[in-house]
C-alpha cells in the first residue's frame, strides 16, 4: 500500500496534477447518481450520491450525506468533512485511485464513513502535501479529531512532518515544543485496507519517500479493528491510542515503532504484529487481555509489555510478556480418504504470515481420550499455501471407523487448541444424506466403506486378533449380504485366487493372511533352506522398497506387501524366491486371494460372519474402482 501511495504522489508532482481552482457552491448544480456499494452486512446496496469531480473543498452532510469518488479525481485543496458523511470509493481497474493530496480534515463532532464496492478496488489517497497535519484527521496540533470508519476499499493517510517533526498519518496531531494537542478521535475498521504513515515534507517535495524518523502513523483515542487489514508506520509511534485498542478480527501491523495503548489492549481475534526498532514494544498502560480466538508464541519479533500491569488470557491466567500474537488455527473442513488408506483428513487454516513459527508444532489425534497418533507440522500436506491451509490426516484401522477422532493442535510452547471430534462414520452419513452435492459413485463408495467396517469387525473379533470387545460398531449396513450378494462375491474373487508355480522344494510350509489396518497388507510366511534373492513385482514392475518388507529367523521368512488401498485390492503381485542354485518358485497373490481362500475354506466357508466379511471386502473394492475410474 505504501509503494502504491508513493508512486501516485510522485506522478502527481511530476505532471502537476495538484491545481489551485475556485470551488463552486456545492448546492448550485449537484450531480447525483445511483451508486452501488457493499454495506455493513456484506450485501450490495444502492444510494443516491453526489459524485465528486475534484473541485470540492467541503463534504457537507447538509448538501448530501452520500458522496462517491472515482479513480483519477484530484482535489486541489484540503477537503473538510462537516456532519456525518458517507464516501463510496468506486472500483478502479487502474490502481491510480483518487487523490486528496492535501489531506482530509475530520474534526471533533464530525464523522467520515468510507465504503467500497463489490470489487473492493477503489483507492483513496490522503496527503501528504499539508505539512504538520494528518493525512486523514486533524489539520493541525490542537485540533481534536472526529470519527473515521472504514468499511471497504483502500484508504491511505500520509502525514508530512517539517523541522518540528509534527505529523500524523490518520487521527489527531500532537507535538511541538512546548507540546500542543491531545490524542483524540476514533478509528474503526470494519473491512478494506488501511495504511497510515508519515514522511519528511522536504523529501516529498523532491519525490522521495524514505522511512519515517518522526511523527505517528495512527494517533487516536480509540482504535477498533473488526476485519480488514491495517498497516501503520510512524517514526515516533506506529500506533498510539490514549484509550483502548481492540482487535476483533482482521490483521494489524505496526511497521516500525510498535504500539502504545493508553487503555486496555484487547485481543479478541485476528492478528497483531510489529517490526520493532530499538527498544520499542507493544505496550498497554491499562493491561493486555488475550481472548480465546488468538494464540501466541515466543517471539522472533516484537514484545508485549504492560509495565507491570495485567497481561492475561481471557480466562484470567497469566501470560509471559515476551510473546507474539498470532491467530489460533481453525478447522476449515474434514473428509475421508476414499480410495487410499482409511483415514480422516482435517484441513486446518493457519496464519500464513506466521508459518515459520509452526515448525515445532504438531497435531495430536485422540481416540477415547487417549493419544492415538500424531502428525508434525513439517509432515502436513500443503493444501493452499497462499491461504495457509494445511492437511493433517489420522489413519484408522478397519474396525475403528465408528470411533470419534479428536484433533488437538499443539504449539511448541505447550499450548493447545482442540477441534470438534469427527469419525469415518460421520463423514459417511454426511455424504449419503446429501445426494445433491456428492456423485453417485462417491455415495456408493461411502456405503461400501461403511459396510466393510460393519462386517469386518465381528470377523476380526471372532478370529481372536486383539480387537477390544468394547470397540464402537457402525450402526447398520447398506447391503444386507443375502445369498445372491455372497454368490456374486464368491464368483468375483475366483479370478484372483492364489497360485504357485516354478521349482518345487525352493519354499515350503507357506501361509497367507491379510492385515486389515488402515491400509491392507498381504503377509506371506514360508520356509526356505537357501535364498539368493526375493523379488515382488506388479506386472513387470518391481515394487518400490517402501512397499515391501522382508524378514527372517533362520530359514523362516515373512514377506509383507504394504500400502494396498481399496482400489488396489485386486492387483496381482508375483513373488519370486530364487535359491542359491538358481531355482525359482513363484507365488501370484492379491488381497482378494484371501477372500477366495476364506470362501473355499473348510473352517470358514460356511461361517456367515466370515463370508459376509469377505463379500464386503469385494464390494468395497468394486466401489473404489468405480469411483477412481470416474
Amino acid at each position: 500500500m505504501r509503494k502504491a501511495t508513493c508512486l501516485l504522489i510522485s506522478l502527481l508532482i511530476v505532471v502537476g496534477l495538484v491545481p489551485a481552482v475556485s470551488i463552486p457552491g456545492m448546492a448550485d448544480d449537484p450531480l447525483f447518481e445511483q451508486i452501488e456499494y457493499v454495506d455493513a452486512s456484506g450485501s450490495v446496496a444502492v444510494e443516491s450520491c453526489y459524485v465528486l469531480d475534484g473541485s470540492e473543498e467541503v463534504l457537507d452532510s447538509s448538501v448530501s450525506s452520500w458522496y462517491a469518488v472515482s479513480s483519477g479525481v484530484v482535489f486541489g485543496k484540503r477537503l473538510q468533512v462537516t456532519g456525518t458523511v458517507n464516501l463510496i470509493l468506486v472500483d478502479d481497474s487502474t490502481d491510480n485511485g483518487a487523490s486528496a493530496s492535501c489531506g482530509i480534515t475530520v474534526s471533533e463532532g464530525n464523522t467520515l464513513k468510507i465504503w467500497g464496492q463489490s470489487g473492493q478496488t477503489g483507492i483513496l489517497l490522503c496527503g501528504p502535501f499539508c505539512p504538520g497535519s494528518a493525512g486523514l484527521g486533524s489539520i493541525s496540533a490542537g485540533q481534536k479529531c472526529g470519527t473515521i470508519e472504514v468499511y471497504g476499499g483502500s484508504v491511505s493517510g500520509l502525514g508530512a512532518y517539517d523541522s518540528d517533526g509534527i505529523a500524523t498519518g490518520i487521527g489527531s496531531v500532537i507535538g511541538g515544543d512546548p507540546a500542543v494537542g491531545t490524542v483524540t478521535g476514533s478509528l474503526k475498521v470494519y473491512g478494506g485496507t488501511v495504511y497510515a504513515g508519515t514522511v519528511s515534507y522536504d523529501a516529498v517535495q523532491l519525490g522521495n519517500f524514505p522511512d519515517p524518523d518522526s511523527g505517528k502513523g495512527i494517533c487516536v483515542n480509540d482504535l477498533t479493528v473488526y476485519d480488514g487489514a491495517v498497516e501503520s508506520d510512524g517514526g515516533e509511534y506506529g500506533i498510539l491510542t490514549s484509550g483502548d485498542f481492540v482487535i476483533n478480527g482482521g490483521s494489524v501491523h505496526s511497521d516500525s515503532h510498535g504500539v502504545n495503548a493508553g487503555g486496555i489492549l484487547q485481543l479478541n481475534g485476528g492478528r497483531l504484529s510489529s517490526n520493532i526498532k530499538g527498544s520499542a514494544t507493544v505496550y498497554a498502560a491499562g493491561g493486555i487481555v488475550i481472548g480465546d480466538s488468538v494464540e501466541f508464541k515466543t517471539p522472533a519479533r516484537g514484545r508485549l509489555s504492560a509495565d507491570g500491569k495485567t497481561i492475561q488470557n481471557a480466562d484470567g491466567s497469566a501470560v509471559s510478556e515476551n510473546i507474539l500474537i498470532i491467530p489460533k488455527p481453525s478447522l476449515k473442513s474434514y473428509a475421508v480418504t476414499l480410495t487410499g488408506q482409511i483415514g480422516v483428513d482435517f484441513d486446518v487454516l493457519l496464519s500464513k504470515d506466521d508459518i515459520q513459527f509452526y515448525s515445532d508444532s504438531y497435531m495430536e489425534f485422540r481416540i477415547n481420550e487417549e493419544t492415538f497418533s500424531s502428525v508434525s507440522f513439517d509432515n502436513a500436506v500443503v493444501r493452499d499455501q497462499e491461504k495457509g491451509i494445511y492437511r493433517f490426516t489420522c489413519y484408522v484401522s478397519s474396525v475403528q471407523m465408528a470411533e470419534t477422532i479428536t484433533p488437538v493442535f499443539h504449539y511448541a510452547d505447550g499450548r493447545t487448541v482442540e477441534f470438534a471430534s469427527r469419525s469415518v462414520a460421520n463423514y459417511v452419513r454426511d455424504v449419503t444424506n446429501d445426494p445433491g452435492t456428492y456423485s453417485l459413485t462417491a455415495i456408493n463408495l461411502c456405503k461400501a466403506l461403511s459396510d466393510y467396517g460393519y462386517y469386518i469387525t465381528p470377523f476380526i473379533q471372532k478370529d481372536g486378533l486383539g480387537v477390544p470387545d468394547d470397540v464402537h460398531m457402525i450402526e447398520g449396513s447398506y447391503r444386507e449380504m443375502n445369498d445372491a450378494d455372497i454368490a456374486t462375491a464368491r464368483s468375483g474373487v475366483e479370478a484372483y485366487k492364489l497360485t504357485k508355480s516354478g521349482s518345487t522344494g525352493v519354499i515350503s510350509n507357506g501361509t497367507y493372511a491379510l492385515l486389515l489396518g488402515s491400509e491392507t497388507t498381504i503377509r506371506l510366511k514360508f520356509t526356505a533352506e537357501s535364498v539368493d534373492t526375493i523379488s515382488v513385482k506388479l506386472g513387470t514392475t518391481e515394487l518400490p522398497v517402501e512397499r515391501v518388507e522382508i524378514s527372517n529367523e533362520g530359514m523362516n521368512y515373512t514377506l509383507k506387501i504394504k500400502n494396498i488401498n481399496a482400489a488396489q485390492l485386486a492387483d496381482m503381485y508375483t513373488v519370486t524366491v530364487a535359491d542359491d542354485d538358481g531355482n525359482e518358485a513363484m507365488i501370484k497373490v492379491s488381497a482378494l486371494s484371501y477372500a477366495d481362500t476364506i470362501f473355499k475354506s473348510g473352517k470358514f466357508g460356511n461361517d456367515s460372519i466370515a463370508v459376509e466379511a469377505m463379500a464386503s471386502l469385494y464390494y468395497y473394492y468394486l466401489a473404489a474402482a468405480a469411483y477412481l475410474s470416474n
